[in-house]
């Protein structure tokens, strides 16, 4: 984790893995398996299994083709 030029923290890719992984491990289901269960309601609504859904989504969405992720860290780097 580290901050960026806007002052708010920014996750890597390896951090959301490692979170995503904790998650799983806590409630002891995969992340596919958390996705089922919470769309059909066996999970409740809470802050902690939306953000595992965003995070699993978000790492889906990047492993598409042609999905490009841009950091202002990384122009804080060039700037340097």
């Amino acid at each position: 984790m580290r901050r960026a030029k806007d002052g708010f923290l920014e996750l890597s890719l390896d951090d959301l893995r490692v979170r995503v992984k904790c998650f799983e491990e806590y409630y002891g289901v995969s992340s596919e398996e958390f996705l089922q269960r919470w769309r059909k309601g066996d999970f409740e609504d809470t802050f902690w299994t939306n953000l595992w859904r965003m995070d699993i989504n978000f790492l889906k969405k990047l492993a598409e083709p042609g999905v490009i992720l841009e950091s202002d860290f990384d122009y804080e780097e060039k700037d340097a």
